[in-house]
């Protein structure tokens, strides 16, 4: 398996300072939170999650894209999502949370909940159709209707007008073809973990299947479609997930949040489902090498390499070093104490170079077992810096990681030419 991205929101500062260099996209105002907020939501894992309320129409929603805008036309992800109305509120015949979208901004399926708690799945349909009677026609495409189509179509204009909301509806069945709906239910005022496996084909060879608050090793499954069109689009290509509330009332809050969610193609060997996954953020607790020019203080280095990550003001507290081979070598040492087993580990750098031909490279060493050190593509833009990173699907030995190995291992940020 190879992971595509994944998300804890954790150690930013806010969504607009690092949405740019994460590749996300919104539509409306959204925040992190890492305690108990008003409504008595709490994170998962004691960590951070995203929040977005609505505001009469607009319903926030984030585009997670991925981060080096690849394309997929199979894979699984997942997400945590936690189940809230408001007073009097429901949710309606489908209300859609979650999207797989392709390049071009435009859903394959949706997947969303009913007013009994049910999950289902739809996919966007790919035709034209008109809205209103008489000369107060509107057309509405549904091979241009983007996710973040908010936009009022107005119909039946005279003195005052209709209008219409195509992402709001999409429950409607010009819109939207059902695939599968879920037998069990997602359940209220709790996160609830939802995993989708998916192929996406333009014929009937295609397969969609969901899980829901199920470990790795249940092999329960609350939807498996098989041989079904799982997009009208005319490509199989995914390259973002969108998550959010398409709602349509106006007269009640709607409060979303979401956690921890991985997104990951089916090469490999664990080609499946990875369970209700935990993603965390460590910091580095150890210097076990330093050179760089700027600071002196190797203490004062790790602590630039700690801050909350803020994107372009990051920046502004930067370790220096101006020779190939100079290093800031670092350790987190409290990943041993934790209980869970991990998957995978994503090293992450921000920063710029100012010679053409010098490049910052990552790797990681644990005593004999090395994974040798590997430029990330540095730009040269001093004032806002490029975010960059390694992943690592094994330990330095090549097994399997365990918390242990992370702990033990160090992670090179070293200075090389190209």
């Amino acid at each position: 398996m190879a992971i595509i991205t994944y998300e804890g929101f954790e150690n930013y500062s806010s969504f607009d300072a690092v949405k740019s260099y994460l590749n996300y996209t919104n539509l409306g105002t959204m925040s992190f939170i890492s305690s108990t907020d008003g409504n008595s939501v709490t994170p998962r894992n004691g960590g951070s999650c995203i929040k977005f309320v609505s505001s009469g129409i607009t319903y926030p929603k984030v585009l997670i894209s991925s981060p080096n805008n690849t394309n997929t036309s199979s894979g699984v992800f997942g997400f945590s999502w936690y189940n809230l109305l408001p007073a009097n509120g429901s949710w309606g015949t489908f209300t859609p949370i979650c999207g797989l979208i392709d390049p071009s901004g435009i859903a394959h399926f949706y997947v969303g909940i009913n007013s009994n708690g049910n999950l289902i799945i739809r996919r966007q349909n790919s035709n034209s159709f008109n809205i209103g009677v008489g000369g107060g026609i509107a057309s509405v495409n549904m091979n241009t209707l983007e996710w973040n189509n908010a936009t009022a179509i107005p119909y039946n204009c005279g003195d005052e007008c209709s209008y219409y909301y195509p992402n709001s509806d999409l429950a409607n069945s010009t819109l939207t073809t059902l695939l599968a709906t879920s037998n069990d239910l997602a359940t209220l005022n709790a996160w609830n973990y939802i995993e989708v496996k998916y192929l996406l084909s333009t014929s009937s060879t295609g397969y969609v299947q969901l899980k829901l608050n199920r470990n790795a090793n249940d092999t329960t499954l609350s939807i498996n479609a098989q041989n079904i069109q799982t997009t009208a689009r005319s490509n199989t290509n995914s390259r973002s997930l969108v998550f959010g509330i398409f709602g349509s009332d106006t007269a009640r809050v709607y409060t979303s949040y979401f956690d921890d969610i991985y997104w990951a193609d089916l090469t490999g060997t664990n080609n499946d489902f990875l369970g209700r996954v935990n993603c965390k953020k460590f910091s580095y607790n150890e210097v076990a090498s330093y050179d760089m020019t700027t600071p002196a203080n190797s203490s004062t280095a790790l602590s630039n390499f700690n801050e909350t990550y803020s994107g372009i003001s990051t920046i502004s507290t930067r370790n220096i070093g101006n020779v190939v081979g100079q290093t800031l070598d670092v350790k987190s040492n409290g990943v041993g104490n934790e209980t869970l087993s991990p998957i995978f580990v994503r090293q992450y750098v921000h920063g710029y170079k100012t010679e053409v031909n010098s490049d910052i490279a990552l790797g990681a060493t644990n005593g004999a077992d090395n994974i040798a050190v590997t430029g990330v593509g540095f730009n040269n833009d001093s004032i806002n810096g490029t975010l960059k990173f390694r992943d690592y699907d094994n330990a330095p030995d090549g097994a399997e990681w365990t918390n242990q190995k992370i702990a033990d291992t160090t992670f090179k940020n070293t200075i090389v030419a190209i």
